[in-house]
């Protein structure tokens, strides 16, 4: 996790530098989508976005903001559907954790139970 943050602080900084310097040959509209769909934590997206412009940073928070707002569908389909494929064995069953740790799916042994910490 700690590797994720990292990456995405450097990013935070690169891709103003890239997209200034124009070595990123995007449209505003196209640099906000990708800053907002390649940066993990909303800060760093709310950080690069700023640095480039008021366009490009509208974009990225939308983008972003419909990531986290699609973690939701996909984590409860996941658990409604199943979640694993019946033809696996207990032993290879593991956690399913969601990013932040908010959300924790246990499905070691086969229950279905949701943990908020």
């Amino acid at each position: 996790m700690s590797t994720v943050v990292i990456f995405g602080t450097i990013s935070m900084f690169l891709y103003p530098f890239l997209y200034r310097n124009g070595l990123c040959a995007l449209t505003p509209d196209q640099m906000g989508i990708y800053t907002g769909a390649t940066l993990h934590e909303v800060a760093h997206v709310v950080g690069a976005g700023d640095a480039m412009g008021n366009g490009i940073s509208d974009s990225a928070i939308i983008v972003k903001m419909i990531r986290v707002m699609m973690l939701v569908p996909v984590l409860l389909d996941y658990y409604l559907s199943g979640g694993e494929s019946a033809e696996k064995t207990s032993a290879e069953r593991t956690e399913v954790s969601e990013d932040c740790g908010a959300l924790v799916c246990n499905r070691l042994y086969g229950c279905h139970r949701f943990q908020f910490f």
